[in-house]
This record gives C-alpha cells, sequence and structure tokens, in this order.
C-alpha cells in the first residue's frame, strides 16, 4: 500500500463535514442491528421474534410503496 495515498484518503476523511440525521423510521441497514439489541435485551411485553417481523413487514410494506 501506497502510505502517500493512504495519507491523503485519511486527510480527506478528517477534512469533511459530519452531518447526522435522525431518520423517522428504522431504515433497512439499520434494521439488523436493531433486532440484535432487541433480542438481547428482551425487555418488551411483546416477544423479540414477534415484533422484529412485524417491523420487517413494515419496512417491506414501506419498500413497496404501500
Amino acid at each position: 500500500m501506497e502510505f502517500s495515498r493512504l495519507q491523503a484518503a485519511l486527510q480527506r476523511i478528517v477534512e469533511q463535514e459530519l452531518i447526522l440525521i435522525s431518520p423517522v423510521k428504522l431504515s433497512p441497514l439499520a434494521f439488523p442491528l436493531w433486532a440484535e439489541r432487541i433480542q438481547s435485551q428482551q425487555l418488551r411485553l411483546e416477544k423479540a421474534g414477534d415484533r422484529i417481523e412485524r417491523l420487517a413487514r413494515q419496512l417491506e410494506a414501506a419498500a413497496d410503496g404501500k
């Protein structure tokens, strides 16, 4: 690996503006992380598996434009 190219890439990353956005709904890329957290917590009355399945259906419906 070329050190100069790596250094230039890291410098570009450092100089970029960080934009944080709080989405209204759970994004498809965030779903697996959320599901794993829910399964480990198991604090809700609704079973974790049932909740994950319900939210997966909601994400699919939103993706289909329903």
